[in-house]
Parts: structure tokens; sequence; C-alpha cells
């Protein structure tokens, strides 16, 4: 009995002095992360959150992401964080030191009007909630670069609290408005932006004003009629380049959506076994005509961006140029876009997968591997397609939107101009009209001219944002709260 209650003492003790032991070891772990976090946000002050516009379609969060992408390599341990309320984001990848914070959904109807797009709330709530979230973000996150895309007050006017809070409390945040080369036409433009009071929020609330264009291709001063207060801070980064993608075949995999996995299971050719190529574009015919006069089976791509408008050029390719693609030995890949009305999506589908040498993805999280297969592609005139047709010298037939906005419409005309592409106008555009016009394009294949393009846009916002962080190396300024 003695020796047991020695041992029940000594085993009290024990586990007292092993949970102290515990104690001191977790303080000490406790005050090394402080201490680890302390080191790494000063090491890692420089911050870009970036506001991207999400009520209609895919582009403007394509584009954040491509310049967060590129200066997270260019400036690594800097934090890019993106608000947005698209769904979209999964579908890409996300480099490393770059997040996003998902804001409710917006949808924006035909006639212009914004509404929930999933949450069974009035519009007025949803915006507040949205407001709120955009500003307890940029609050806590504190950035040294806030970038606004294409809405200088934001959606509703959601940004206009934040972009005052930002004036008051953080003076040394650069407040940064991107817009891309084209809105819609200046009367279009002018009206919108004086009924948002925009010149008064760009000359008091902006620092800077990042165009994503060419003054020699679109002056956006002299279309827009900008006061001279709101000239002094705009300056062009010429177009958003896209780099070639290094994906390897299970990398690219990832980006191929369900229905095409689905229509490729079984058909792979013997002859590609073994070859370190993208599957989503490298899949060899499995019904060739041999007296095709389409040389090497061309590839056609056909894209219309997030899709919300793409139904008809994507009903009259199916309808016939893709089947004629087929016959004379070329094959057609078609992406939808996650914005395709599914009703819509589901018969376009079934139509296309039942045609030979006709591939059917709904999305894809990149355009490049697809892209740099093309021998013509076949699109609407949105910014990123255009940039991406110039960046990879690809022969184009753009059948742009002129509804609701001109804006493609304005700059495939001027690009036509240019020589970089080809056009069609949407109302004269049938499906016998389409196919004569692709095949014309297979057959006569003119390499486009980009020399009158400044594809440098990536580089020039890298070169600003190290003059902002000087160099890349800033210190944190103290924050009044």
């Amino acid at each position: 009995r003695k020796r047991r209650a020695l041992w029940d003492r000594l085993s009290s003790r024990s586990d007292d002095g092993l949970e102290s032991l515990s104690h001191s070891r977790h303080r000490r772990i406790e005050r090394g992360a402080v201490k680890a976090d302390r080191s790494v946000s000063r090491t890692r002050a420089d911050r870009m959150m970036v506001y991207c516009h999400d009520s209609v379609g895919i582009g403007h969060l394509r584009r954040s992401i491509a310049i967060c992408e590129r200066l997270t390599s260019r400036f690594p341990g800097s934090s890019f964080l993106i608000a947005t309320g698209t769904p979209y984001v999964p579908l890409f990848t996300i480099p490393r030191g770059m997040d996003y914070v998902k804001l409710p959904a917006l949808n924006k109807r035909s006639d212009g009007v914004y509404e929930s797009k999933f949450l069974p709330l009035r519009t007025r709530q949803l915006l507040k909630c949205r407001r709120a979230l955009l500003l307890a973000t940029v609050q806590y996150f504190r950035p040294s670069i806030f970038l606004v895309d294409k809405n200088p007050v934001g959606v509703c006017r959601e940004l206009v609290p934040v972009l005052q809070w930002l004036r008051r409390n953080c003076p040394q945040t650069r407040v940064v408005f991107g817009m891309r080369d084209i809105e819609d036409t200046p009367e279009a433009t002018i009206r919108q932006w004086n009924d948002q009071d925009v010149p008064r929020v760009l000359e008091e609330c902006y620092d800077e004003i990042w165009v994503y264009g060419s003054q020699s291709v679109y002056d956006v001063v002299r279309e827009y009629r900008l006061p001279q207060s709101v000239c002094n801070k705009l300056s062009y980064t010429g177009y958003i380049e896209r780099n070639p993608c290094d994906h390897d075949t299970s990398e690219a995999r990832r980006h191929e959506s369900t229905e095409g996995r689905r229509e490729r299971k079984g058909q792979r050719d013997e002859g590609t076994k073994g070859r370190r190529e993208c599957p989503i574009v490298d899949r060899q015919s499995s019904i060739v005509n041999p007296q095709s006069p389409i040389p090497n089976h061309q590839h056609v791509l056909v894209t219309v961006g997030g899709g919300s408008d793409g139904v008809e050029l994507l009903g009259k390719y199916i309808a016939e140029a893709a089947g004629t693609v087929a016959k004379r030995g070329g094959r057609s890949t078609i992406v939808a876009g996650p914005d395709v009305p599914r009703g819509a999506a589901r018969w376009l589908r079934q139509a296309a997968l039942d045609l030979p040498e006709t591939r059917w993805l709904d999305h894809t999280g990149c355009m490049s591997c697809l892209m740099r297969s093309a021998d013509l592609v076949v699109s609407m005139g949105g910014y990123n397609t255009l940039c991406e047709i110039a960046s990879y010298g690809k022969a184009a037939l753009v059948v742009p939107r002129v509804f609701p906005r001109y804006e493609q419409a304005i700059r495939a005309t001027i690009w036509e101009r240019l020589g970089v592409i080809s056009t069609a106008h949407p109302a004269t555009l049938t499906p016998r009209r389409l196919s004569e016009r692709v095949l014309e394009m297979l057959d006569n294949p003119r390499a486009p001219d980009s020399s009158r393009l400044d594809l440098h846009g990536l580089d020039r916002i890298a070169d600003k944002c190290a003059v902002l962080w000087n160099g890349g190396r800033s210190v944190e300024a103290p924050v009044r709260v």
C-alpha cells in the first residue's frame, strides 16, 4: 500500500510536470508563431486587392487573374486578393500568393437591371451585404495597391464607401482604375459616366488610371472627353498579352469538362501513346477523309467567352460549318462557356457530339491549351479573346456582339482595319455564310499582322507596381484608424 501511495504521488507530480512543460512549450511556440507572423508581415508588405466586375461573363475575371499571375512571379512573397461575385473562380488555376473573396453573385438582365443571381434576396439587401464585405476586406487586408476593374464606382456604386474609407484612413494606399481599351460608344460611355458621377470620382478618389490598350489604336481621352485633371492620371499599358502555357497531360486534363472527357473516353489513337501533349487538343481524328483538301487535318476553335450571349454563334456553327469541316478532313473544338443557358447548352452539346470530328467543352480553365493548336479561331469580339488571338498569331473570324453594348463591334472593326482579324456582322451571318467563310479562311491561310498592336501590357503593369512598391521592397506605412 505504501509503494502504491508513493507511486500515485510521483505520477501526479509527473503529470503536473508534463502539463507544465506542455504549457510552457505551447507558450514558446505561440510566441515563435507571433514572431514568425510579424516577420512575414514585414517581408510581405506588398499587397494588392483587385475589385473584379462580375455580373456578366468571365472576361474581367480572366484579365484580373492574368495580371495577378504575372505579378506573383515578378514579386514573390507579395499577396494578391481578388474580390468578386463570379462563381467561376474555381474553374481556373490560382497561382501561389493569390486568393479571392467571394461576394454574393449578381446578374445583369438584358434591360440593364441588376438582380441576385442565386440567393432569394432583394437587390438592395444583396448590395448592402456586398458593400459590407468589401469594406471589411479592405479594412483587414489593408492593400498597398487597390486595383478597380471596369467600373470606377463599382456595381450600383457599391465601391464608393470603400474609396471614401481608403482616402480617410489609408492615404498611402495607391488606388488605381484599370479599364479595357473600349467601354462602349463614346455617346453611351459619356452618358453613363456622367450619370454615375465617374469623372469626379476619378479625380478625387483615384491616383492612377491604367488603360489596357494603345492610344494609337483607340484614344480614350479624346473619345470619352475626359477632363484634364483625369488625363493627368492616365497612362496606356498596352494590351494584356497571353503567354503559352506549360501544362503537361495531367494538368491539362483538369481543365476539360466532364462532357469532353466522356466524349473522348475509349477513343485514344494508339499513335499518341507516350507523347507528352495536352490531351484536350491533341487527340488525333478518328475519321479522316483521305481526299481532304484541308492540309494536316486543320483545327477550328470556336469560343464565345462566358457564353451568355453566344448561343446564336454556336448554333450557326454547329448547324453547318462543323459538319462541312469534318467532311473535308478537319476537326472542330467548341468551347461554350459557363454562362450558356442550361437548356440551350443541353441541345447544343448533344448536336455537337452527334457530329464527327467535333468536340464540345462546357468550359476550359486554360484557353492557351486549345488556342496554340488551332489553325482558325471563330469567336466573338471580347477583349481577352482578341488579345489571345493576337498573342498566338492566329487567323480569326470574329463575330462581335452588337447589343446591348457596341464595344466588341468597335474593337473588331479597328482590329480588322489593322489586319489582325477578319469580321462578320451577326445580323447578316447565316449558317451557310459562316460555313463558307470558315472554308475560305482554311483554304487560303493568311498570317495576321499584329505588328501595330502593343502586346506588353503585363510587363508594363508589373513595372508600374514596382515603382509603387519602391522596387518591390516596400515597408508597411502606419494606418490611421
